[in-house]
């Protein structure tokens, strides 16, 4: 995990259709974080996330990670261009059952400023298993 701040969405059992929104500056780095603790039963762990962004060029993903405990999961965002970015983590547990969480950022540029060019678009699934 990072030592800055990150994006955290507290997955929730009850409220299935719950979206993590978010905004940053263009060029930031942050670290996403779906915690599933909440949402799966006690007993049950998170075998493995796959994280699916559709408009990469905004949103590059890198170091999909599942957490020691195996009750949440990451990614590290790399907000490289100004627009909409979309990000989905979806869990398979141990026993199969499978768990979504969607995340909404809106990436704002300052024209006023000079700033690189994305160096590349990012892939648009990247997976992780428990170790």
């Amino acid at each position: 995990m990072s030592l800055g701040r990150v994006f955290k969405a507290l997955v929730s059992a009850y409220d299935r259709s719950r979206t993590q929104v978010g905004q940053v500056r263009r060029q930031e780095k942050r670290t996403v974080v779906a915690d599933f603790n909440g949402a799966i039963e006690p007993d049950r762990t998170i075998e493995s996330v796959t994280w699916r962004c559709p408009n990469p060029w905004v949103l590059a993903m890198s170091d999909a990670a599942v957490a020691d405990d195996q009750r949440s999961v990451s990614v590290l965002a790399d907000f490289q261009f100004g627009g909409y970015a979309a990000l989905r983590a979806t869990v398979t547990l141990d026993n199969g059952d499978k768990l979504n969480q969607v995340f909404e950022f809106t990436v704002r540029d300052a024209p006023w400023f000079w700033e690189d060019a994305p160096v590349t678009s990012g892939p648009f699934v990247l997976t992780a298993t428990a170790d």
